[in-house]
């Protein structure tokens, strides 16, 4: 989350060669939500979201984790880690 206007963000996307999105929030409002804004700074502080396909954040943090991203992400997705095979959810 960067508190860049859209054009500013994206262009970060490109110049680093990332291959996940970044979300502009130029006021602090996603961060306030979140409890990541710092009014005496008026910025957010770092922070990381793992959001699933349907939108709903399944898990966030401030610090990077100790455990790698990868493993993160499948965590708070239910998925398996490694190319293994995974029970169809029947929800």
């Amino acid at each position: 989350m960067l508190e860049h206007n859209d054009r500013d963000v994206w262009a970060s996307v490109r110049r680093l060669g990332l291959t996940y999105s970044l979300l502009a929030d130029p006021k602090g409002a996603i961060g306030s939500q979140f409890g990541v804004f710092d009014a005496s700074l008026g910025r957010s502080r770092s922070a990381w979201f793992v959001i699933d396909v349907k939108g709903r954040v399944r898990q966030t943090g401030g610090d990077m984790p100790s455990i790698g991203w990868t493993s993160v992400a499948t965590t708070a997705l239910g998925r398996p880690l490694g190319g293994g095979t995974q029970t169809a959810s029947k929800r």
